[in-house]
């Protein structure tokens, strides 16, 4: 993504300022950092969301500070419903795109041949793509995770002493397994 078309140019209205209204202690009349760093900005908020832009990168990019944008998001609604619709818009692309790889999908793909400038033949083969095994899983885990997720999970109650220390010597060996594994690799590496 190129930050060429996405910069902006802020006004900054203090440093031409004269000497003497530096010496004033009142900020009367003077617009706070929302109404000139972010509120005009809104739209290309919603569009950096759109286009995978992190907050962090949008403040950084509107020139606020990381505690002063999330005091903006809970204080502005506006804000936090620029930020909501491009991550929204984006996000569903995304979904829209990992559920086609997952029950895969079919598409038109054109070839052209050419004699120089002039167009000879035009031929529109259909493909199909097979559906993608990793989509499918990482979808089921995560629509479906009390019938799809990893059962790995051990859960020891304080009253099942035997199976806790059972399970903390597995581990211990494991750990001292991977210790000889590696002190062997490093004395087969440096005998080579």
């Amino acid at each position: 993504m190129s930050n060429n078309n996405n910069s902006i140019q802020l006004n900054n209205n203090a440093s031409s300022k004269n000497n003497k209204d530096k010496n004033k202690k009142s900020n009367a009349g003077r617009k706070s950092k929302y109404e000139t760093h972010v509120k005009p900005y809104l739209h290309l908020i919603t569009q950096w969301c759109k286009n995978g832009s992190t907050e962090a990168q949008i403040y950084k990019k509107l020139k606020v500070g990381k505690d002063g944008f999330y005091d903006y998001k809970k204080k502005y609604k506006e804000l936090s419903e620029a930020l909501k619709i491009g991550k929204d818009d984006s996000d569903d692309l995304v979904e829209s795109a990992l559920y086609k790889r997952a029950v895969g999908y079919s598409y038109d793909e054109v070839r052209e041949e050419y004699d120089g400038d002039v167009l000879i033949k035009k031929t529109v083969v259909r493909k199909q793509e097979a559906p993608d095994t990793t989509a499918q899983i990482f979808w089921l885990k995560n629509r479906r995770p009390d019938r799809w997720r990893n059962n790995d999970r051990l859960e020891i109650s304080n009253n099942n002493t035997d199976v806790h220390n059972a399970v903390l010597a597995s581990l211990k060996q494991r750990e001292t397994a991977n210790k000889i594994k590696k002190a062997v690799e490093e004395i087969n590496d440096a005998n080579e």
